[in-house]
């Protein structure tokens, strides 16, 4: 037992290593990138990033899902050749998909009159975003297998490079948005070659057409639900692109950078929290699931406060005193992030359940409230209002994805089961 619970806490340091490595560096590199970016280029990076967030979901056709879903129907010796065949298939998809979104981003960009150029930094973002999915495989295997070790030392050296790669575009080169984009692609390149040669080993290129056609149909119902989310955590940079100037919406961006300090500390305690989850799903056990969400809850809750209080300091420090007029922006984001993290618990539970269809549904709710908010708030409140409005969103998709989400467990539980529950 002594054993057990000296393991547990072990794999649970690992794995809360990573967003703490992850903390370090921001908070030694954030104040560095304040000095060499503009508000105008933080402008940039925001906008772009949000808009790829929406083609990112075709990149990798969501196969991280089935990947999951399958992993343990495979022996280990078998995993090997199950992963060199997805990331086959998703090769093959992204050499024809990469050039049909540069058109999508490039028409978007014309049709909706922005005066943003789609080169190069577009199409940087574009090929950044075909070239990082291909990792996710490897971080799963990780996670699965109860590699924390090894996750954290992958995700951290990911972060590592990653940082200092943007350092040198930005700080050295002073290449501004464009050099933080070159130095993500130099990195994102570095680790696709690091993956890919893990993944095949001298292999080459397996496709499977009854596999491929298998990941789809679990896959394909989902697009349209993280296609839906997605405006939900993009649509303020959207909306506020067109209602002022690029440098006050790098200064909203900062504070919403500065925001997911939450998220990013949140959600590594959910990754802790999430096999408890899909156990706790797996076995009906309704009284272990209510004890992991308060948990959690707590856990963001206390971030949330901390951070909350002390953050004038925080701004003040990370950018050099340049962006201290971030810091309402930073505080109200603060609980949006925080409510993310909260509302991947009831994902968790319908993912479990297998229920895409009321994922669907809820993703689709969210989208429209978040569409109608966010303009709304825009034209009448500007940047303060829709910085509110992503609190309602995600406090909104929080409440219900968790009621439904408890609702649906409950439904499917058999009477032996709510027995042993209560």
């Amino acid at each position: 037992m002594t054993k057990f619970l000296f393991d547990k806490l072990k794999k649970t340091a690992w794995y809360l290593g990573v967003p703490a490595v992850n903390f370090a560096i921001s908070t030694f590199t954030f104040p560095i990138l304040t000095t060499y970016l503009s508000a105008s280029d933080y402008g940039l990076i925001g906008y772009f990033g949000s808009l790829i967030q929406f083609v990112n979901i075709f990149y990798g056709l969501s196969f991280n899902t089935y990947f999951m879903s399958v992993y343990h129907r495979y022996q280990p010796a078998e995993r090997g050749v199950l992963v060199r065949k997805l990331v086959t298939a998703l090769l093959l998809w992204n050499v024809l998909f990469l050039p049909l979104s540069v058109g999508l981003l490039g028409s978007f960009l014309y049709l909706n009159d922005v005066d943003i150029p789609l080169f190069p930094i577009g199409v940087l973002a574009l090929a950044i975003a075909g070239a990082s999915f291909f990792r996710n495989f490897l971080q799963i295997s990780y996670r699965l297998d109860g590699a924390a070790f090894r996750f954290f030392a992958f995700m951290s050296g990911q972060r590592v490079v990653l940082t200092s790669s943007i350092l040198l575009f930005v700080a050295y080169g002073g290449l501004g948005a464009l050099g933080h984009y070159l130095g993500a692609l130099v990195a994102e390149g570095i680790f696709l070659v690091i993956v890919m040669s893990i993944y095949f080993r001298g292999y080459g290129l397996i496709f499977d057409k009854a596999l491929t056609r298998d990941a789809l149909r679990v896959t394909l119902p989902l697009l349209p639900a993280s296609l839906l989310y997605i405006p939900c955590v993009t649509y303020d940079t959207i909306v506020l692109a067109k209602v002022g100037a690029i440098s006050e919406l790098g200064i909203y961006n900062v504070g919403k950078n500065i925001g997911t300090y939450v998220y990013t500390i949140g959600y590594a305690f959910y990754q802790v929290f999430e096999p408890i989850i899909y156990r706790a799903v797996g076995e009906r056990n309704v009284k272990a699931l209510v004890k992991t969400v308060v948990q959690l809850s707590l856990v963001i809750g206390l971030i949330i406060i901390v951070l909350n209080a002390v953050m004038p300091q925080v701004v003040s420090y990370l950018t050099n005193n340049r962006f201290n007029n971030a810091v309402p922006y930073a505080r109200i984001l603060l609980l949006s992030s925080g409510l993310t993290v909260l509302f991947s618990v009831g994902d968790a539970i319908l993912n479990a359940l297998q229920k895409t269809k009321t994922i669907l549904w809820i993703h689709a709710s969210a989208a429209v409230i978040c569409l109608v908010s966010h303009t709304y708030s825009a034209t009448h409140w500007g940047h303060i209002g829709v910085a509110w409005s992503t609190v309602l969103v995600f406090g909104y998709i929080f409440v219900l994805s968790a009621s439904v989400g408890f609702y649906e467990l409950k439904r499917a539980t058999p009477t032996a089961f709510k027995l042993q529950t209560v």
